[in-house]
């Protein structure tokens, strides 16, 4: 990912699988993506950002699913997908 844009490639031929800006869900200049995970079946792509907001994406499409409002408005540094078994 870069300051707007997610870019996904494939790591076994190079080439660039898919791509979408995320710049519209910014919250002011200072924002950007600070982190990034695929869910167990790499059909959702998650998106940390400076300001503290994680944005869960249709990886197909590009689409926002969810955004999820960090309280403590603090940088996501680092994000994983975890499976809930008990449900």
């Amino acid at each position: 990912a870069d300051a707007d844009t997610v870019i996904v490639w494939d790591v076994n031929t190079g080439e660039r699988e898919f791509n979408f800006r995320v710049s519209k869900y910014f919250r002011d200049d200072d924002d950007g993506i600070t982190a990034v995970a695929f869910d167990v079946a790499h059909r959702r792509f998650l998106t940390g950002m400076r300001s503290g907001q994680v944005i869960i994406w249709n990886y197909i499409n590009g689409q926002p699913l969810k955004e999820c409002a960090n309280p403590f408005k603090a940088e996501i540094p680092i994000l994983q997908h975890l499976i809930n078994e008990r449900q």
